[in-house]
């Protein structure tokens, strides 16, 4: 999760009614932020890292004319350079009569744009969810140092191409991931990230999803992540045993059913609830993956 303030500009969204509305359902998310007011005069006119990893909360209609003001290469040029997200509303006819120029802005934007409909104080308790919905999202895919934000497959290497929302960045060969017998099942051309940019996500030949946990994914390129990760889990034997163990009698699975859902034989699987093996990380996110949890979580049940 983020680990310092989120910095959210609410100058446009024009009446303090909703502005207020707006902090609560912030608020709600649980994550530190602090509201500011000089977003759009240093994006327009200054190079400054004051605009760096901002939330913009505005009207559409205000986001558009803000749009209009600066050649779109440079637009786009600076959302790149220093990464804020834009969510934009419609809210009335003047919202709406500029809303077929979303497409365009979502384009210049490196898709860091959400535009929301709704009325106009967030009265209704459906917008009010979809908003602090978007928020959670938003704030979890965009401002969590340890989620990833670019992907891709390097078919000449057999590896996924990495980078995280922290700037690291690297290359995860299948042959690490332990995943090369997988290689002929999966459409790895079709990798993606997952809505909270905490795992990479593939289709298989049969249209179903593999994913790949991102705190593994960070553990081949980051040895302090590693680290981390064996020292927060106290990864024993017979702790990750116990641990899997748990997992899988949470779920009401066997064995055998946890087998199937891994393609993991059953006897490795119960090596390692006995603790007579260490899996290694990928074995550990290919359960966690077939248990629908992450290896964060599947670590940390009690």
């Amino acid at each position: 999760m983020p680990t310092e303030e989120i910095k959210i500009d609410l100058t446009e969204v024009k009446e303090r009614k909703s502005r207020n509305s707006i902090k609560n359902l912030i608020e709600e998310t649980g994550f530190p932020f602090k509201v500011f007011s000089n977003f759009w005069s240093h994006f327009e006119e200054k190079e400054n890292d004051i605009t760096r990893n901002a939330i913009v909360i505005s009207d559409l209609h205000s986001t558009i004319n803000h749009c209009k003001k600066i050649n779109q290469e440079l637009w786009k040029y600076k959302v790149q350079k220093n990464k804020p997200y834009f969510i934009s509303i419609i809210r009335n006819k003047r919202d709406e009569r500029v809303a077929d120029l979303i497409d365009n802005l979502l384009k210049i934007s490196n898709n860091r744009l959400t535009v929301i409909k709704t009325t106009k104080y967030f009265s209704k308790k459906e917008d009010h969810k979809e908003l602090l919905d978007k928020l959670q999202k938003i704030i979890a895919r965009n401002f969590n140092p340890d989620a990833l934000e670019k992907v891709s497959f390097n078919k000449s290497k057999d590896s996924f191409i990495i980078e995280f929302n922290d700037a690291s960045f690297g290359e995860v060969s299948l042959k690490e991931l332990d995943i090369q017998s997988l290689k002929n099942d999966l459409l790895l051309d079709s990798v993606q990230i997952s809505d909270q940019g905490n795992a990479i996500e593939l289709f298989t030949k049969k249209g179903e999803i593999f994913d790949i946990d991102a705190q593994v994914l960070k553990s081949f390129i980051s040895t302090k992540t590693r680290d981390k990760i064996k020292n927060d889990a106290e990864l024993t034997a017979q702790n990750v045993g116990n641990q899997i163990k748990a997992a899988r009698k949470m779920n009401n699975l066997t064995q055998e059913n946890l087998s199937e859902l891994t393609n993991i034989d059953q006897a490795i699987i119960s090596k390692i609830e006995t603790g007579k093996h260490l899996p290694r990380f990928d074995t550990i996110s290919r359960i966690a993956n077939g248990l629908d949890i992450t290896v964060s979580e599947l670590l940390n049940i009690r």
